[in-house]
């Protein structure tokens, strides 16, 4: 029997791909469905919209796709349908399924036109999702891969697609001949209301809005659609009055960009984020540091390159909490000594982070990149060392916070000569190379006992392994005395 059920269809790309490949707000991610000889195929492809030029990433067969969301832990999403019986949600590396998930008939039947057609994340990593032929609309969480039914909207409006400005969520779609834009409001969809209307089909179309990487009060938002016998055309949409500026002409389905998600951020008074583009891997203003795992030296930075700080009134103070320092007065926080109007405190079991002089976004910003964590001790303790970097003005608070792990390092110890007479037998060898224990012998000693009358050899090898920092090797010499006359 066959299965009625739709496909979402996810394709990872590391996150070095993604942004090598999209500079900001110039580029986005397209796709494109077309069918030859009876076979259903996809492009996807980067789009530059300040060139007008496309540059295809790969091509899937078998495949219709209806829209396409870059997630805050940088996958792209591809939702659409394929060209079997049944839909589901699949993920790609690559253009290479990796995994899949069937979506219930209940939310989406194939057989009635029910096919996914518009994708949104938001900072949280949550997935709006709207299909053909159904008004409801859904939140997909990926982790747990459930939808929750949010409702219809108060006109019963068929949703082409979702943006968000500002923090707020928008729609695009249609009720009859008429295309709207519909201001969302997730808490209570009932009371969500149209801004724009139009008879020609302006608003038919899909969206995406891309804020300014360095300030958080700007973005501009796209729309991809086609008007009577303009033909398809991308340009930006003017949410003050919904007018349109064409930008480019371009066949594609759905708009992409690894940005898109910081748009859903209300908060702007007070916002730090230790890692803008996530590229660390978590979201969505933590950043997780591995630049130490391994190393002899465990001396790193407390937040990215890219750290964004922006307050609508000037910071009193940043209090930053390091919790998971098992080594005690070995490790801790230090500050570069060149700003000399910075100072960082230690009071109470927490650092305290002040400025004289310019107290400025971009100043504190400077400050806390020169904020080191050190671990000056000769055991380290492996684990994860959490920074809480929490920001005052007269306004509010706000937080993030920093993952510094640290793995375990093999150490077997010193090269170590060892004097012993003929028949002289030595216990608990290991411990005379002052390393770590549960090591291993090359040759063996057994159970860590060098016995003369059994072990014959001059030089022997001890090796500690850690599975993910390699292994260490200490060199024991054997030197046997003469027996005494």
């Amino acid at each position: 029997m066959q299965s009625n059920n739709i496909k979402i269809f996810v394709l990872l790309i590391t996150i070095f791909l993604i942004n090598s490949s999209l500079p900001v707000a110039q580029t986005i991610w397209r796709s494109k469905a077309s069918r030859i000889g009876g076979v259903s195929y996809s492009e996807i492809y980067s789009f530059n919209l300040q060139n007008c030029e496309k540059k295809t990433y790969c091509t899937k067969s078998d495949f219709s796709v209806g829209d396409l969301v870059m997630h805050p832990n940088g996958q792209l999403f591809i939702g659409g349908i394929d060209g079997g019986p049944e839909a589901e949600i699949q993920v790609l590396d690559t253009c290479s399924q990796i995994k899949s998930v069937t979506i219930p008939i209940s939310i989406a039947n194939v057989n009635v036109g029910q096919s996914l057609f518009a994708l949104c994340a938001d900072k949280e990593g949550q997935i709006y999702v709207a299909f053909n032929a159904k008004t409801n609309i859904y939140r997909f969480n990926p982790e747990t891969e459930i939808f929750t039914d949010l409702g219809s909207l108060p006109n019963n409006m068929y949703v082409l697609d979702f943006t968000f400005t500002g923090g707020k969520f928008y729609a695009s779609g249609y009720v009859g001949s008429v295309s709207h834009i519909m201001e969302i409001d997730l808490d209570n969809i009932g009371q969500s209301k149209v801004l724009f209307s139009d008879n020609n089909g302006a608003y038919y179309a899909k969206l995406i809005t891309i804020p300014n990487l360095n300030d958080c009060k700007e973005a501009v938002t796209y729309l991809s659609r086609w008007v009577d016998n303009d033909g398809p055309e991308v340009g930006i949409l003017d949410f003050s009055d919904g007018s349109f500026t064409h930008l480019c002409s371009d066949l594609g389905n759905g708009m992409a960009s690894p940005l898109e998600f910081l748009a859903s951020d209300p908060e702007c008074d007070l916002l730090i984020d230790l890692d803008r583009d996530n590229s660390s891997g978590v979201f969505p203003y933590d950043f997780r540091n591995e630049n130490i795992v391994c190393t002899e030296y465990k001396n790193t930075s407390i937040a990215d390159d890219d750290l964004f700080l922006h307050t609508s009134a000037d910071l009193d103070s940043i209090v930053i909490r390091l919790t998971g320092d098992v080594d005690g007065n070995s490790e801790g926080l230090t500050l570069d000594a060149s700003l000399p109007d910075a100072l960082l405190s230690y009071q109470n079991g927490r650092y305290i982070l002040t400025l004289s002089g310019d107290r400025s976004d971009v100043a504190w910003r400077t400050a806390l990149q020169a904020i080191r964590y050190s671990h000056t001790g000769s055991t380290i303790s492996e684990g994860v060392r959490t920074i809480t970097i929490a920001a005052y003005n007269a306004i509010k608070s706000n937080q993030a916070q920093s993952f510094i792990r640290i793995g375990a390092r093999p150490y077997a110890g010193k090269d170590t000569t060892l004097l012993v007479c003929v028949q002289q037998k030595v216990e608990r060898v290991s411990l005379l190379l002052e390393g770590q224990t549960g090591g291993t012998w090359q040759p063996t000693l057994v159970n860590d006992v060098y016995d003369p009358s059994t072990d014959n050899e001059s030089v022997y090898q001890y090796i500690v392994q850690s599975p993910e920092c390699g292994n260490d090797t200490a060199v024991l010499n054997i030197q046997k005395l003469p027996n005494r006359t």
